[in-house]
């Protein structure tokens, strides 16, 4: 499935395994969709637009002790030409 976007990690807290692992579903090529766990425990879960070079997102994570925590993010995505390589892009 082309639009699904799946991920998995492990590091080391205080000499223990933490676990996380998150989904992203891309909706309309411009809608993303986020979901995520953590064996801390966490819980998040978030939602994106990016359309023509803007970018918003917005994500909630739940914490059984710290309880929820809010996070919104902008970016822009300024587009340059580099001559010399013969390429266009974007700068993130």
């Amino acid at each position: 499935v082309s639009n699904v976007l799946m991920c998995a990690d492990m590091r080391w807290s205080d000499g223990m395994p933490v676990f996380r692992s998150g989904c992203e579903m891309r909706l309309f090529d411009f809608i993303m969709l986020r979901a995520g766990v953590s064996s801390e425990p966490v819980f998040a879960a978030g939602l994106g637009f990016a359309l023509f070079g803007i970018a918003v997102d917005y994500g909630v994570a739940f914490h059984p002790s710290l309880g929820m925590t809010h996070v919104v993010s902008a970016e822009y995505a300024i587009a340059f030409s580099s001559k010399s390589a013969g390429t266009t892009g974007y700068v993130p």
